[in-house]
């Protein structure tokens, strides 16, 4: 779908388009036009009262509620891959070797091929060790990633990078084009974006559950909604 120059940008941002994605403007052939079309509509002004979560509860069923869980509730995950580890002999072992030997270019390879979750934690520290060197990268390729694996892992290590990195992923946002990667990314913002992002993240909620009722995609924006209301609060009360 093209859109006009002088229309609201489809990140969200609202700003017009020409004075924000259109100059990195690339083909959005992964999300839906009428997804699209919703995200540049005005949504209104968010509210993030006791109303909006009672009137909007999350699913029981999703991979954000579980990446949401692990963010709130760190050490969980750490903690049933140790106990995983009990019960499995010796599996991962040499790509856990390959792992702690990689560079960070062949980090970056292997994150787009995809580890054993047995390693997952293992991957996590290493690229985190790498976190200057390959955070950038990171956040480019979630342009066009296709692979769940990338798009759960990058959020996991963005927001335990000790550096906030939601001015790059704002960047870029706007040219995301998998809907997953584009629900988790807004997930993940409203754990480390700024007040500012909220309006952005509450665009993409509302086009999500538009757009793709049967799919679950809303439910990383719904969630990262979630977060902004227990982080800001008493401001947007």
């Amino acid at each position: 779908m093209k859109v006009g120059r002088n229309q609201p940008c489809p990140c969200g941002s609202g700003k017009k388009y020409k004075h924000c994605c259109a100059n990195n403007a690339i083909t959005l052939s992964g999300l839906k036009p009428r997804f699209i079309e919703l995200l540049s509509r005005d949504h209104g002004t968010p509210v993030l009262d006791e109303t909006f979560i009672d009137k909007n509860p999350y699913k029981e069923l999703s991979a954000a509620r579980l990446i949401y869980s692990a963010f709130v509730m760190p050490g969980i995950e750490e903690l049933a891959h140790r106990e995983a580890g009990k019960f499995i002999n010796n599996r991962g072992a040499d790509e856990a070797e390959q792992i702690k030997q990689a560079s960070p270019e062949i980090l970056i390879k292997m994150m787009e091929q995809g580890v054993d979750s047995i390693n997952n934690i293992l991957f996590e520290q290493h690229l985190l060790l790498y976190s200057e060197a390959v955070m950038p990268e990171i956040i480019s390729k979630l342009r066009n990633n296709e692979s769940d694996f990338f798009a759960e892992t990058a959020i996991k290590v963005l927001r335990k990078s000790k550096i906030n990195y939601s001015k790059q992923i704002l960047e870029i946002i706007g040219q995301i084009q998998d809907p997953y990667t584009l629900s988790l990314v807004n997930l993940l913002l409203g754990f480390i974006g700024p007040r500012e992002t909220i309006q952005t993240v509450w665009q993409h909620y509302h086009a999500f559950k538009a757009a793709y009722p049967l799919e679950t995609f809303e439910q990383g924006p719904l969630f990262g909604l979630y977060r902004f209301q227990e982080r800001f609060y008493s401001i947007i009360r």
